[in-house]
């Protein structure tokens, strides 16, 4: 890499770390101090006769809802061979970060939608989000670091300290920013929680199963379990 792309890089990733949170405009990832964030935060837990239906239906209804926000067409959630998920759910996720008492599940894209800033509005982002099943993996994402709060935060309340999910499109990001340009947000509604815990066998969680964090900013290490099947997902990643 020459200097002159190094400094480029530099100065792309600095636009990143400072471009505002949409809608909270007076938020930015440069805002953040390390001890503030969850950085690649390994997750297992068991499933335990999951069915899939019930997880298309949750996952149908959080589309029409935010279709309904952001004035967005809902795609139809793809039907599997397998109606019941059996092994293990692994994955891990990009950063989770704690602001002013609430927690947020963050994920890095760095899809092009094209070569102007209206190609990263939020509608298309979610849209983008349907088309990758980026939304299933924020959902599942989204109970792991619930049942992670349930095990570690004394006092744990969603409503209170559960603040929702950000996925940043970073060739959309930049300081200038005034709509949300590059910034997906969409909060996660207490009642979906409660069903992905349902689920996912809720009544059969150890507080061992949920996360395994190489860098801890609020918690105890977990552990995994060996020797199951695993359902593994990144940036590109599939129920298997």
């Amino acid at each position: 890499m020459t200097k002159k792309t190094r400094l480029a890089l530099y100065e792309w990733l600095d636009e990143v770390l400072c471009t505002p949170l949409f809608p909270n405009m007076a938020m930015s990832l440069s805002d953040l101090s390390l001890s503030q964030t969850l950085r690649e935060a390994e997750f297992y837990f068991p499933l335990k006769q999951s069915k899939w239906a019930p997880l298309r239906d949750l996952l149908m209804e959080h589309r029409a809802r935010l279709a309904q926000t952001l004035g967005s067409q809902a795609q139809e959630a793809p039907d599997l061979m397998m109606q019941e998920l059996e092994g293990m759910m692994h994955g891990f996720i990009d950063l989770i970060f704690e602001y002013e008492g609430k927690f947020y599940v963050a994920d890095y894209k760095s899809t092009w939608l094209g070569d102007s800033m209206t190609s990263y509005q939020c509608a298309m982002l979610c849209e983008n989000n349907q088309h990758h099943l980026y939304d299933l993996q924020y959902l599942i994402y989204c109970l792991a670091l619930h049942r992670y709060l349930k095990n570690t935060l004394k006092d744990y309340e969603p409503h209170r300290h559960f603040g929702g999910v950000y996925y940043l499109y970073l060739r959309g990001m930049h300081p200038d920013n005034t709509q949300g340009e590059g910034v997906f947000y969409t909060e996660i509604e207490m009642s979906y929680l409660q069903r992905l815990d349902n689920i996912f066998g809720a009544n059969g969680n150890n507080p061992a199963d949920s996360m395994n964090e190489q860098n801890d900013v609020h918690s105890e290490a977990s552990q995994k379990t060996p020797n199951q099947q695993q359902l593994s997902f990144g940036d590109d990643w599939e129920l298997e």
